[in-house]
């Protein structure tokens, strides 16, 4: 092989890789601004390619420089949506492998600074709002609003505590109906019906009789029949003999006589205000 044909082979074999094409856009960036990198290859992707996702952080650093806002792929080329962080020249750590031998993005990419360098530390600002004219109504009638709040709050309060009072005081006790009591009222209630039986009426007569005058005369005389009931009344009542037997004798017959003798209601009623008197109830 002359030294002719190794010339024509190394032209070849170095002429069969071209870089690929790297592009920006737009090409002024100032911190802050998106814009768009794209690395375009003469043939496919590389399978190895490798450029930066999310946030890039420097080896050393806390704060990211720039961050990859998304990430499109084509047959033969690479686009990215970029946004820097900080003012600069910078290459992005885009880098693949070719015929062994690894290549990095050589595009230098400028971010300039919003900054103009004339800034003051304390600027001269104008109060946003001058209170007049129709900032001026605004903060009147923002202010009658707060006094009729609070005015209706306290309409509010003054009533609630009006209406809402805590008594402290003790329950009295209701007093129990006394027995005699009882018995006095269900005898009057059985003088409205139209018919009663004597022997029923007198059942109650005789034992409210002794509710009374056990009460009366401080005695238990519940458990007394008539007889020994009547004859307790003739020695401690004062009560007429002639009357006790005249009503022993009545109660002992329609208690337990054999036929049922029916009062109606002026009868039952006759009786027991003639029975009342002479019983001095």
């Amino acid at each position: 092989m002359n030294l002719r044909s190794i010339f024509i082979l190394l032209f070849l074999s170095t002429s069969t890789f071209a870089f690929p094409k790297e592009s920006i856009n737009p090409t002024d960036i100032f911190v802050g601004d998106i814009f768009e990198y794209t690395i375009q290859f003469a043939g496919k992707l590389p399978e190895n390619l490798q450029y930066p996702d999310g946030d890039f952080i420097q080896e050393g650093e806390q704060l990211p420089i720039f961050k990859t806002l998304s990430a499109n792929k084509s047959e033969n080329q690479l686009q990215l949506k970029i946004r820097f962080y900080q003012s600069g020249e910078y290459l992005l750590p885009i880098e693949w492998e070719e015929q062994n031998q690894i290549y990095k993005s050589e595009l230098k990419i400028k971010v300039n600074s919003n900054l103009r360098g004339d800034e003051t530390d304390i600027d001269d600002i104008e109060p946003p709002i001058s209170f007049s004219g129709f900032y001026l109504y605004r903060l009147l009638f923002a202010f009658i609003c707060f006094i009729v709040l609070v005015y209706l709050i306290y309409a509010m309060y003054l009533f609630w505590k009006k209406q809402v009072r805590v008594v402290d005081t003790k329950w009295e006790k209701i007093p129990e109906i006394e027995p005699r009591t009882k018995k006095l009222y269900q005898l009057e209630q059985s003088l409205i019906q139209t018919d009663l039986s004597l022997k029923e009426f007198c059942y109650m007569v005789t034992t409210y009789c002794k509710e009374e005058y056990s009460f009366r005369l401080n005695s238990n005389l519940l458990n007394l029949t008539d007889s020994e009931f009547l004859a307790y009344l003739y020695d401690h009542s004062g009560v007429e003999e002639s009357i006790l037997r005249e009503l022993r004798s009545i109660f002992r017959n329609a208690k337990y006589a054999n036929e049922e003798t029916v009062l109606s209601r002026e009868e039952a009623k006759s009786l027991w205000d003639d029975w009342k008197l002479k019983l001095k109830l």
